[in-house]
């Protein structure tokens, strides 16, 4: 099977990627694809394209699709098998995706210390922590490894040891790191610097993590609007935030807008979101909504109960 009709172009596209220039890198790719109909080969670099756009679900029918058409023994069927795993990385299908990477991780000879990276990536998410250490553990021959130790300090995050984890972050040359790693370094860092209260340089290493428009750039984008909130920008906290729905992986973006729409008084934007909720978390918001409705009622000074509405706001996320 002959792949890469025109290297050049390929070559054109790959640059266009690395310099975070998706959206023509996506055109082009485009192109090249009706050009070259059957050119299986720019498959891997339009996955990662659409990942890199969230366009998850259009990434996982491509990779299947193709898949059915190609030879197991086929080398570019390893290729597509591992951009499927990926895909179902970042949309957290972290069954299937541990199944695809461990079939891959199988099919493989030279690519498992990437593949097993990434499978401990996934067992960080599950809250899987033994089998994370356990696969970090097994890599620990290259322990200079700038990328083993990235991965080494989100999981002591995990665990709570989040100052053991920064002396590791602050340490690591990333010499070698492409721009993802660089992001996820300086949101890690970041991040703990944004637990322990020192907001001047959460927002120096925060700010360094946006970029490239994936999981860590929104997550870094998040914490800065928590920031603002906490340095009493409410206002500019909710525009923030309403930015990142969108790519509201964790969750956390919708229950944050609520809540500070609930400590505006805004009921009728805090009742827009509550309606995006599942069944459960719906009623809950609800109900509490229906509460703070006749407690304003009877409000003689909404700034005394906005104080207090404020302490519970920040208790509910471990806000000092």
């Amino acid at each position: 099977m002959k792949m890469f009709y025109d290297n050049d172009e390929i070559y054109l596209i790959s640059k266009l990627i690395s310099s975070n220039n998706i959206t023509l890198a996506y055109r082009k790719t485009k192109d090249y694809m009706e050009k070259y109909p059957n050119d299986v080969g720019i498959i891997p670099t339009y996955v990662k394209i659409l990942n890199l756009k969230r366009l998850y679900q259009q990434a996982e029918i491509i990779c299947r699709n193709t898949l059915k058409n190609i030879d197991k023994d086929d080398e570019m069927y390893k290729k597509i098998l591992l951009s499927l795993g990926i895909t179902l990385s970042n949309t957290n299908k972290l069954d299937d995706a541990e199944y695809i990477l461990n079939k891959c991780y199988q099919l493989y000879e030279h690519n498992r210390y990437y593949i097993q990276l990434k499978l401990a990536d996934i067992y960080i998410k599950m809250g899987n922590k033994n089998k994370a250490y356990n696969i970090l553990n097994v890599l620990n021959n290259n322990n200079k490894d700038s990328l083993l130790k990235l991965k080494k300090s989100i999981l002591l995050i995990e665990d709570g040891k989040e100052n053991e984890a920064l002396n590791i972050l602050l340490n690591i040359e990333s010499n070698f790191f492409n721009r993802t790693n660089e992001q996820e370094k300086n949101f890690y860092i970041g991040k703990i610097y944004y637990n322990k209260n020192d907001f001047k340089k959460a927002k120096i290493y925060l700010k360094n993590a946006l970029g490239i428009r994936n999981e860590v750039h929104y997550r870094a984008y998040f914490l800065l609007a928590k920031i603002k909130y906490k340095s009493g920008f409410i206002e500019e906290a909710i525009c923030m935030t309403e930015e990142v729905l969108d790519y509201n992986i964790f969750g956390q973006g919708l229950f944050f807008i609520i809540d500070l729409y609930m400590e505006m008084r805004e009921f009728d934007n805090a009742k827009k979101y509550i309606e995006l909720l599942d069944d459960k978390n719906k009623n809950i918001y609800t109900d509490k909504l229906l509460v703070l409705e006749k407690k304003v009622e009877n409000e003689p000074k909404k700034i005394i109960k906005r104080l207090t509405q404020i302490e519970k706001f920040n208790k509910r996320y471990n806000i000092k």
